[in-house]
């Protein structure tokens, strides 16, 4: 699988010639089991970002273009639910005091695994504007 998303993602890659910004926003499925999604959005203050999890899929976040923090939280029993887990979205939300922030700019991406909750979305000093390509790759 993660050859099969590698492949596929160069793939994609090659077609753009490496211009990310050329990419439509919304959903892009490159195999059964691979598939990405190009966003924009604005950042939030800190306590509107929630943390959230999946089960079925590996993310991998890039920002094609503006920057934000991304919350990573190991110690899950500081977490709140505060939407349960929904099957057929793959994600669940969460509220916590705790964690550690991390930027994300295009020079570095961040991958999570379905046991790792994150909060990307998170302002830097000011809300701003990012484009975000976000690589769902099927766990087996």
């Amino acid at each position: 699988s993660t050859l099969l998303a590698s492949s596929a993602a160069s793939d994609v890659y090659k077609r753009q010639h490496t211009n990310l910004d050329s990419l439509s926003l919304g959903r892009i499925d490159l195999s059964e089991d691979v598939y990405i999604t190009i966003s924009e959005y604005e950042t939030k203050e800190p306590g509107d970002a929630l943390y959230e999890a999946h089960r079925k899929y590996i993310d991998i976040q890039y920002l094609i273009s503006g920057s934000e923090y991304i919350g990573i939280l190991r110690d899950t029993t500081l977490l709140e639910e505060i939407q349960p887990y929904d099957e057929e979205k793959d994600i669940a939300f969460y509220t916590s005091n705790g964690g550690t922030l991390r930027k994300a700019t295009s020079g570095n991406f961040f991958i999570f695994f379905p046991q790792d909750v994150h909060r990307p979305c998170v302002k830097e000093k000011e809300q701003v504007t990012v484009r975000k390509l976000v690589v769902k790759m099927k766990v087996d």
